[in-house]
This record gives C-alpha cells, sequence and structure tokens, in this order.
C-alpha cells in the first residue's frame, strides 16, 4: 500500500497544488482498497481480532499523515491543528473507500463524492483555526 504513496509523498508541492494533491491521494486510497476487496475485508476483521495487525494499521495510517503534514509544512500551510485536520480529512476518504467497496455507492456516486471529498478536504486544511483559551 505504501508504493501508491511513494511518488505522490516524494515531491515538493506548493501551496496551490493542494487540490491536486488530495485528488491524488484519495485516488491512490481508493486504488490500494480495490486491489483486492476479499483481501481488504479479511485484514480488516483480523485487524479487530488481532492487536498486532491493528497496530500494523494504526502505524501504517500515522507514517502516512505524518509525511502528508510534513509536506504540507514545506507547502508553508500552517501546523497549527494540522494532525487534527488530517486525521479528519483521512476519515473522510476511508469511509468513502469503504462504502464504495461495500457497493454503498456506485462509480456515478463515487464520482461525485470524490469532487464533494476534494473540496471538503481542501477548505479543511485551509481554513484558520483558533486555539480555544479556557
Amino acid at each position: 500500500m505504501e508504493s501508491e504513496f511513494r511518488t505522490t509523498l516524494s515531491r515538493q508541492i506548493q501551496k496551490e497544488d493542494l487540490h491536486n494533491l488530495v485528488k491524488e491521494l484519495l485516488d491512490a486510497l481508493i486504488t490500494s482498497h480495490t486491489m483486492n476487496v476479499s483481501a481488504h475485508n479479511e485484514f480488516m476483521a483480523l485487524a479487530l481480532l488481532d492487536p498486532e495487525i491493528q497496530n500494523y494499521f494504526v502505524a501504517f495510517e500515522a507514517r502516512l499523515l505524518a509525511q502528508i503534514k510534513e509536506l504540507l509544512i514545506s507547502a508553508e500551510f500552517s501546523s497549527c491543528f494540522l494532525e487534527e485536520k488530517l486525521r479528519i480529512a483521512f476519515g473522510i476518504i476511508e469511509q468513502l473507500c469503504h462504502d464504495y467497496i461495500q457497493q454503498i455507492i456506485d462509480e456515478a456516486q463515487l464520482s461525485r463524492s470524490k469532487v464533494v471529498a476534494v473540496q471538503a478536504i481542501t477548505s479543511l486544511i485551509e481554513m484558520d483555526v483558533e486555539p480555544e483559551i479556557k
């Protein structure tokens, strides 16, 4: 799975590249989910039962999000709440991928959902968030 992201995450980006970056990452995650749906489903089921497999998925996600965070910071995006924004964005993408491979949505709905997801994630990353002061 990590090879799907290597090319995208190994280059430098500019702020204006964010839309394309999000689209590329979304497409790569959809590809990784659809390569072998039955294997994906089996791994997900095993992750619920086996802490070692669950830790693998958690570590993969952490590495991926850390690489994306570094890429965005190097493109001069604010680091304020960036980890939280990326975790929410990843959740959006994961849900979209799972809806597609579980046939909850079809190709046409996937295509429309990708447009919405890319726009939502782009807006989320660009959003200024002020820390709450209590």
